[in-house]
């Protein structure tokens, strides 16, 4: 699981041990259907979502599939533009959108929580 994005994994690592209501260390279906109807409020249509995560016979989700998971996302790879559409669009935070294309943030930068500090100032 070697990445240069350590902030990124770090962020990701942080997300799975959020999920893990458990802490057994692995993710299951419950905890990812409570994690999408729950926090996400999607209702209808989770299953689809879910099935994306569980895509081995073992129904756990280990940091490790977690970050190939998003890897593989589509959202990992959207550009410095796209991920401007999404800030406005969908999170209503237009008045970050020169924040973004000034640093060049990608898809790729989401979940580093750490990334986005300078956010702030």
């Amino acid at each position: 699981m070697m990445s240069n994005d350590k902030h990124g994994l770090e962020a990701i690592r942080d997300l799975h041990k959020q999920l893990d209501d458990d802490e057994n260390g692995n993710v299951d279906l419950s905890e990812t259907g409570d994690f999408l109807r729950q926090d996400l409020k999607i209702d209808s249509g989770y299953e689809k979502r879910q099935q994306a995560f569980h895509q081995n016979d073992d129904m756990h989700i280990s940091v490790k599939e977690l970050w190939e998971a998003w890897l593989r996302s589509e959202v990992h790879n959207w550009t410095v533009e796209q991920t401007v559409e999404w800030l406005t669009a969908n999170v209503g935070l237009a008045q970050y959108a020169s924040k973004f294309i000034q640093h060049k943030v990608t898809g790729a930068a989401l979940p580093s929580v750490s990334e986005f500090v300078w956010i702030k100032n």
